[in-house]
């Protein structure tokens, strides 16, 4: 299964979220301890930022798991992302249906 960089970007962010909300810590604790800032991870955890190599290194690190283990995508991160792309698919046709209204 060949996955695009905003399905990729919507697993990684999924499963850093999930592992981090195991440990009971909030983003700003997480970020002091592996030294990003609370947005760094809130965009990541959004699938909204592709962090360094070195970023991800620190996040996999934090969370006791390999970095590619980021990557996987789990069966409830699946359905997570199923809605997620089915809510910009919906987005999308709302903005095209309203602009071919107002033309």
């Amino acid at each position: 299964m060949q996955l695009s960089q905003k399905e990729l970007s919507l697993i990684l962010g999924m499963n850093v979220r999930a592992l981090r909300d195991q440990t009971g810590l909030s983003q700003q604790a997480f970020a002091d301890m592996i030294g990003l800032s609370r947005p760094t991870i809130s965009r990541i955890e959004r699938g909204l930022g592709n962090p360094l190599l070195f970023d991800l290194l620190k996040i996999s690190n934090a969370c006791g798991v390999s970095p590619e283990t980021l990557l996987i995508p789990t069966e409830e991160g699946l359905d997570q992302l199923a809605e997620a792309i089915m809510d910009q698919a919906d987005t999308w046709a709302m903005g095209s249906s309203s602009q071919a209204m107002a033309n």
